[in-house]
């Protein structure tokens, strides 16, 4: 999974050496960590998410072709995941509630 995604982002980003793609077991679930540069997070995120949600998806296809599951994180954009969801409802700019959950440091 570490070599599909590493793959995958590897394409987005401009800055292809700063790309680091982990994994670790917790609780039965691989959870795949991606990290970018600063400049290519949204790269990875995409429009309204779009582009973190297809990566998702393709791990969930995985998964259930090998049994497993799977766990996709980008970092620097987990701690405010459930905010971006609500902006995207609200259609407002996620980097208000990121700023939210910084200053709460949730």
């Amino acid at each position: 999974m570490v070599e599909l995604v590493t793959y995958i982002v590897e394409q987005l980003v401009d800055d292809k050496s700063a790309v680091n793609v982990t994994s670790a077991e917790v609780n039965g679930v691989e959870v795949v960590t991606i990290r970018v540069a600063e400049n290519d997070i949204g790269k990875v995120i995409g429009k309204q998410g779009k582009i973190a949600m297809a990566i998702r998806t393709l791990a969930k296809a995985v998964g259930i072709k090998n049994g497993k599951r799977y766990s996709i994180d980008i970092a620097d954009y987990i701690i405010c995941h459930k905010h971006f969801l609500v902006a995207m409802i609200r259609w407002q700019n996620f980097e208000k509630y990121c700023k939210i959950c910084i200053a709460l440091q949730l």
